[in-house]
């Protein structure tokens, strides 16, 4: 299970309760690829939105690299 705060409101009050009700990751709004030495409990994500031209999308996964 994955959990995304409400607005990026997260603080380690809540990844630990998130983690002790069974969810495995929870995601930050800070924009960037994941890495493998990440916290589980605060990925971070890239946003997507359904009015994205597929040439944006493409550039933002692009610029994680």
């Amino acid at each position: 299970c994955a959990l995304a705060a409400p607005f990026g409101l997260s603080d380690s009050r809540l990844q630990h309760l998130a983690a002790e009700c069974g969810y495995r990751v929870g995601f930050s709004t800070e924009s960037a690829a994941a890495a493998l030495t990440d916290r589980p409990m605060h990925l971070p994500r890239i946003e997507v939105r359904g009015d994205m031209a597929l040439e944006e999308f493409v550039g933002r996964l692009e610029s994680c690299r």
